[in-house]
């Protein structure tokens, strides 16, 4: 590892995360262990009075992980290829990190969506003078604990794990998952145009579903279990149709399997807007799913439940839009310019 702001400032939101959440999970702990909303005795009010403080300092701790994870993300796109000798975009980083790079991302990926819908369960209790979801939230947040240690050692790790003097060849992974692909996509049995055509109607599946629920026609609470399912499963059919098929165009090369150069400046940095796009698609079908679940079994915040669903629906709508904006416009130029479609 090596001394650069960046790094330096991933280090220390992740050190300032768990320092926040170490005594936030105390107190869930202890939420769990003696949480009595009918009593008003001393031993309630200081758990009231702990729970309230958990929050807060579980809501710095998720925004400090997130303000890390953003860094370790620019470090990964545009500081570490300039140092990490044969790496030309974050494939060679991710390679440098010794196997660890992948486990980092994924890791730090579920610890914000756990940290996401403790805190969509948080809000909606505080929406409530009697703080009727105190006990679901403190499972949530002891749930979503564990991901985050994790998350923050693996990182501390991976970083101290680049060898500097060690080059790499980034290029070569992208041709090693290319080489098999003979009309068939190396990523399963589908072709390339079938993960593509599966990602769009899954999309506009997920899109209908929202608007239904927008409209207040339907249940509610199927909706929002279907809307849920459906974004884990649009989320990686997605990213497989855009780095092996929508990139192309993108790049202006077939086969360039890689989605870390989506982040570079010559390809206008078009990675953060579409992976940041799909992030907020499937980080809101998750709240329309739990808050439409709260709001059925937790007759207090249902009205809240509903609203704050109604509002996801809204955003995965404009988010799924953005993304196929972003990634399908270079197609459709390509497609008027040349009269064909790339690899016809």
């Amino acid at each position: 590892m090596f001394a650069h702001p960046l790094i330096t400032s991933v280090l220390l939101a992740d050190t300032l995360a768990i320092v926040l959440l170490s005594p936030a999970v105390w107190s869930a702990v202890r939420v769990l262990l003696g949480w009595a909303p009918e009593r008003n005795d001393a031993a309630q009010l200081r758990l009231e009075v702990q729970a309230e403080s958990a929050s807060v300092l579980a809501r710095y701790a998720a925004l400090s992980l997130l303000v890390g994870s953003l860094c370790l993300l620019i470090a990964i796109t545009v500081v570490l290829p300039e140092v990490v000798p044969g790496a030309m975009c974050g494939t060679g980083v991710i390679q440098a990190m010794g196997g660890l790079g992948h486990r980092v991302v994924a890791l730090r990926g579920l610890s914000i969506t756990l940290l996401a819908s403790w805190h969509l369960i948080d809000r909606l209790n505080r929406s409530h003078p009697l703080a009727p979801l105190t006990v679901v939230g403190a499972r949530g947040l002891l749930l979503a604990a564990p991901f985050v240690v994790l998350a923050v050692s693996d990182t501390m790790r991976a970083l101290w794990s680049v060898d500097l003097s060690q080059p790499v060849d980034c290029c070569a992974v992208i041709y090693d998952q290319a080489r098999p692909r003979q009309g068939a996509s190396s990523a399963g049995l589908l072709t390339d145009g079938q993960w593509l055509a599966i990602s769009g109607g899954s999309t506009v599946v997920l899109v209908v579903l929202a608007l239904l629920l927008r409209s207040g026609k339907t249940s509610s609470t199927w909706l929002g279990a279907a809307i849920g399912m459906l974004a884990v499963l649009w989320a990686p059919v997605t990213a497989i149709a855009l780095v092996r098929t929508l990139a192309a165009y993108h790049y202006g090369v077939l086969h360039h399997h890689c989605p870390w150069c989506l982040f570079l400046a010559e390809h206008y940095v078009v990675g953060y807007p579409l992976f940041g796009a799909m992030v907020v698609v499937v980080l809101e079908s998750l709240a329309v799913f739990v808050a439409t679940s709260l709001a059925a079994n937790h007759s207090a915040v249902t009205v809240a439940g509903r609203t704050r669903a109604s509002v996801a629906a809204l955003r995965l709508v404009v988010g799924a839009l953005l993304f196929w904006a972003v990634a399908g416009l270079p197609a459709l130029l390509w497609r008027i310019r040349f009269g064909t479609w790339m690899g016809q």
